[in-house]
Parts: structure tokens; C-alpha cells; sequence
């Protein structure tokens, strides 16, 4: 008596366990499911997107950069300005 008992208990156990892995495993497909809808929702179309309103510029002044362990700088003092009609023309078609 004392064996059926443990082997239901052990049965009922690998039960509890696969309907606990099932619903995780369902989680994780409803959330990987949602992100691909939202993904779809906010894709850029082919041909671009309209995007309202101004421009920022892009203004970098007196840059400088040296790769780490190199013993000169790859950039001194650069200084480039991107308006911002072209920074929009490129975000909204790429």
C-alpha cells in the first residue's frame, strides 16, 4: 500500500511539473508572440516613412578620439554639423 501510494505521488509530482513547464513554455510564446506584433506595427515601410515635424541638427564640435592602446589620436579636433532635414531624410528611409 505504502509503494502505490509513493508511486502516485511520484506520478502526480511529474504531473504538477509538466503543467508548470507548459505554462511557462505559454508565457514566453505569448510574449514572443506580442513582439513580433509590435515589431510588425513599427516597421519602417521600404520605401520609407513620412516623419512630421523639424529636424535636429547634429553638431559635433572639436572631437577627439584615440583608440584604446594606440599612442596617437585617429580623430583631433573635428568639428561636422549634419542639419536637420538631412538627419530626417535619413531616419525616414533607410
Amino acid at each position: 500500500m505504502v509503494l502505490a501510494i509513493r508511486n502516485a505521488t511520484g506520478y502526480l509530482n511529474q504531473i504538477v511539473n509538466q503543467l508548470n513547464h507548459m505554462c511557462e513554455e505559454s508565457l514566453y510564446l505569448t510574449d514572443m508572440n506580442n513582439s513580433i506584433q509590435l515589431g510588425a506595427q513599427h516597421t519602417i515601410p521600404d520605401d520609407g516613412a513620412r516623419v512630421e515635424g523639424e529636424g535636429v541638427d547634429v553638431v559635433l564640435q572639436d572631437v577627439t578620439f584615440r583608440y584604446p592602446g594606440a599612442e596617437r589620436d585617429a580623430l583631433q579636433e573635428v568639428s561636422l554639423t549634419i542639419g536637420g532635414n538631412a538627419c530626417r531624410r535619413t531616419l525616414a528611409a533607410p
